[in-house]
């Protein structure tokens, strides 16, 4: 690496060290279930560099495509970012009561397609793991302080953690899910994919005397990629960059012409 980046990347992170010290910051240890997905492809960068949060783990789930897909597409994310050592469990493969439904008309056959995304050399297992929810549990206990769940894909594994495990809601400060929609759905004139790709599942979410932040629908769509946005990426030049944006472009193609209620 340039010599000089790397002492932007230090002055950078002098900087945020003074600054949580002089703010008295408490970093917030989070856990991210997702099914990337290009949005969840971002959600997990800024899980992991955001100076106020930890990153503990990550679970995925079907959704956006099947578990297989959604669980690669985690490993390419982290690999492509550099990103390491953060454990990463294969969760539930199809909704509690309702069938598979997936969405390659938004995200493609891959979950993540527009971009080349290499391959992330990890071996990694695409098999069910009966003791999914088990390895979750115990990261979760094991972490030492209350954390944060955020669940931006359907609540199937949020559910199932609930209910095997109950005790975990004592370690559980709130579960903050991206789902749901005060008005107008994306998926019918009443539903977000979210929630009615496993309604069941939210129904337990929703029922666990969890305190439950919600980000709905119409809250995601004032997060817009702005042509400055893009032009930013473009000017850092790099094959990490490039990639984000050619995901950004895909995604906001295929939602714009694809999302009709």
């Amino acid at each position: 690496m340039n010599p000089n980046k790397v002492n932007q990347l230090s002055s950078v992170a002098e900087d945020t060290e003074q600054c949580q010290s002089r703010t008295n910051i408490v970093v917030k240890p989070v856990w991210l279930d997702c099914d990337p997905g290009h949005d969840d492809a971002f959600a997990i960068l800024l899980a992991a560099y955001h100076p106020y949060l930890k990153l503990i783990g990550i679970s995925t789930v079907v959704g956006n495509q099947t578990i297989d897909r959604t669980t690669a597409n985690v490993y390419k994310v982290l690999h492509l970012a550099n990103i390491k050592n953060i454990p990463v469990i294969q969760g539930c493969s199809e909704p509690l009561c309702q069938p598979i439904s997936t969405c390659p008309e938004i995200h493609g056959q891959t979950g993540m397609d527009g971009a080349d995304i290499p391959e992330a050399p990890q071996k990694h297992n695409v098999e069910d793991d009966e003791n999914y929810l088990w390895k979750i549990y115990r990261l979760i206990v094991d972490n030492g302080s209350r954390i944060t769940l955020m669940a931006t894909g359907q609540l199937t594994n949020v559910a199932l953690l609930l209910k095997v495990f109950p005790k975990v809601k004592n370690y559980i400060e709130e579960i903050v899910i991206m789902g749901g929609c005060i008005g107008l759905g994306n998926m019918s004139p009443a539903a977000e994919f979210n929630i009615l790709n496993d309604p069941e599942a939210a129904h337990i979410v929703f029922s666990s005397n969890v305190r439950l932040v919600m980000v709905p629908l119409e809250v995601t769509h004032t997060v817009c990629v702005t042509p400055d946005i893009s032009q930013r990426l473009d000017l850092i030049n790099s094959r990490f960059s490039t990639i984000l944006n050619h995901l950004l472009h895909f995604f906001a193609s295929t939602y714009s012409v694809k999302n009709i209620f």
